[in-house]
């Protein structure tokens, strides 16, 4: 399943990790850890980190 979202203002200082395990709560904050460090999710077109914080705007695009 592939899904894209937009950082919303009151969103942004969140991890990623976080911010999509928040999102869609049927996949767990450590396996969303292991699909950002597979390159299963990308922020603005690059590469996510886990531990990366957010910015209100920032367009997140994943596969899971």
């Amino acid at each position: 399943m592939e899904d894209r979202t937009t950082v919303e203002n009151e969103q942004q200082g969140r991890r990623l990790d976080a911010f999509l395990a928040e999102q869609m709560t049927e996949v767990s904050r450590s396996h969303w850890k292991m699909l950002i460090q597979a390159g299963h999710v990308m922020i603005n077109g690059a590469n996510g980190k886990p531990n990366q914080k957010l910015k209100s705007g920032d367009i997140i695009d994943w596969t899971v």
